[in-house]
């Protein structure tokens, strides 16, 4: 993984737009309900996985590493208002 060094407004810019993503992927993934379905009905199921599996697992990856980021940025930016105040009050 690649260490880069975040400034505050880096840092809550990124945790904006990671939030931002997360929020749009769950509701896409609300309203695509009917046409999962669809998919599922329409296309039959592979041997292993049908695509509509194959699809929910992507969904669940993509949510749990929005997820997961939200939390290290969001750890980070505490990290540097804590560092901040520190150095602040020296």
């Amino acid at each position: 993984m690649t260490n880069f060094t975040l400034n505050q407004q880096d840092t809550n810019q990124l945790k904006h737009c990671i939030s931002d993503l997360l929020v749009q992927i769950t509701a896409e993934y609300r309203e695509t309900r009917i046409e999962r379905q669809q998919l599922a009905a329409a296309i039959p199921p592979a041997d292993d996985f049908s695509i509509i599996e194959e699809l929910e697992l992507l969904t669940a990856n993509l949510r749990g590493y929005a997820s997961q980021i939200q939390v290290r940025v969001c750890k980070r930016s505490i990290a540097i208002d804590r560092s901040l105040t520190n150095a602040a009050s020296i």
